[in-house]
């Protein structure tokens, strides 16, 4: 299953849940990282923005009105939000706008100094030079990790994905329930190149209507932009 799927589909149930006919660029791009679809890096450097702008996601499109604004919409017309009681507040707060923009790269200011007259370089402490080219050090280095060429993936991030995965073959999906966060990091073995081995359990209702403890297993792999998984067992 193509990532861009991936994404729609998280989309389309954050609508649902929510009883929205659409979301804001910056909602579900806040929504998507809350729910482990982007890593942290995806969500700052304007990931969706660009998928939006290359016309990946279908269901989705500009506010002709200044200043244009992005709208992403359920991705079949046969799906419905769940209806619910809203108040002019909540209105309010619904059609608000809010104009999502990368965070831009942290520059520390005294690296612009050398253009000030030489009297202002004087007053300086040495160790707020340190602490800033410390500071430099680490945000070149946060924002070039490219998890060794295979995109950007992270063992949450491929857990979530394998739980997709495992929903589209449960007997009743919506009653699924899997472990916490800080759990499901002790499920996940990562075994380089953007591939994570992950056995793990589900809660759910089987075709009689009780909840029972399955033990699964999936293989993820990122690559190319695309989210891959094999050897799916559920027993």
């Amino acid at each position: 299953m193509a990532r861009i799927e991936l994404l729609i589909k998280a989309i389309d149930k954050a609508l649902i849940e929510k009883g929205k006919n659409y979301m804001t660029l910056g909602q579900a791009n806040k929504s998507l990282y809350e729910n482990g679809h982007i890593t942290e890096f995806e969500k700052q450097s304007g990931f969706l923005k660009k998928m939006l702008e290359d016309g990946l996601i279908k269901n989705a499109k500009q506010t002709e009105s200044s200043p244009k604004q992005w709208r992403l919409f359920l991705s079949d017309k046969r799906l419905k939000p769940k209806r619910a009681v809203r108040t002019k507040k909540v209105i309010d707060e619904y059609e608000t706008e809010v104009k999502f923009k990368p965070k831009e790269k942290f520059v520390p200011k005294y690296i612009n100094l050398k253009d000030q007259h030489k009297s202002n370089t004087d007053n300086i402490p040495w160790k707020w030079i340190i602490g800033g080219i410390i500071a430099l050090i680490f945000v070149i280095g946060l924002f070039s990790d490219d998890n060794n060429g295979t995109g950007n993936s992270d063992p949450i991030l491929a857990y979530n994905y394998a739980k997709d995965f495992i929903k589209d073959r449960l007997k009743s999906p919506s009653t699924a329930e899997f472990p916490g966060t800080f759990e499901k990091k002790n499920h996940v073995r990562d075994l380089g190149n953007g591939q994570y081995q992950i056995s793990s359990w589900v809660d759910s209702q089987n075709g009689f209507g009780a909840k029972i403890r399955s033990r699964w297993s999936c293989k993820i792999t990122f690559k190319n932009e695309q989210v891959h998984a094999e050897n799916i067992v559920i027993y």
